[in-house]
């Protein structure tokens, strides 16, 4: 069957003009339907990451106090680590005296008497003494340059002296005791 527009002209409606406004209302309906769905995702997304993030948070405050273990752990071992290196270092450089002693003992000439020994921490010290010549008080010294223990021994002074009628020499050596000496 035919139709007929019996409309004027001015008020007919072309045909293609009435599929490009539905085509319109379809696009339009569409990209809101787009939107809203879009828009819908999106928050249910955020919903979903923020019910996530509680239980994360949740979790976290459950091992929170493991960490503080943990790192109190680590700060203990730090601390103990320090500690044995300092034990190693004291003992690497301990001086076992009786050795030394007995060293310089055994070097000692029958008429050289000790009357002071002093060392400080830093492995230095001097001998004070008398003796009956002044070539006992050099072979004193230079006796206890060959003991291991001890370097850089030298005679500060010596001088003569009268003691109790007895012509005697007073003499003072320095050095150093090497590191780790005696041990």
């Amino acid at each position: 069957m035919r139709q007929i527009n019996l409309l004027p002209p001015e008020l007919r409606r072309e045909p293609g003009v009435e599929a490009r406004r539905a085509f319109q209302r379809v696009l339009l309906l569409s990209l809101a339907l787009v939107l809203v769905a879009g828009s819908s995702g999106l928050l249910y997304r955020v919903y979903s990451l923020q019910r996530e993030l509680a239980l994360v948070q949740a979790e976290l405050m459950r091992f929170q106090p493991i960490v503080e273990q943990v790192q109190k752990a680590k700060e203990d071992i730090a601390q103990k680590e320090q500690e044995l290196a300092h034990m190693q270092s004291v003992y690497n450089q301990r001086r076992l005296w009786g050795v030394i002693l007995d060293g310089i003992n055994d070097r000692s000439p029958r008429d050289v008497w000790l009357t002071k020994l002093s060392a400080d921490e830093n492995g230095s010290f001097s001998i004070t003494g008398i003796a009956n010549s002044l070539t006992s008080v050099g072979i004193f010294q230079n006796q206890l340059n060959l003991m291991s223990e001890l370097e850089g021994i030298s005679l500060i002074s010596a001088e003569e002296n009268t003691l109790q009628g007895i012509r005697v020499v007073k003499f003072e050596m320095k050095g150093r005791i090497r590191q780790g000496g005696g041990g």
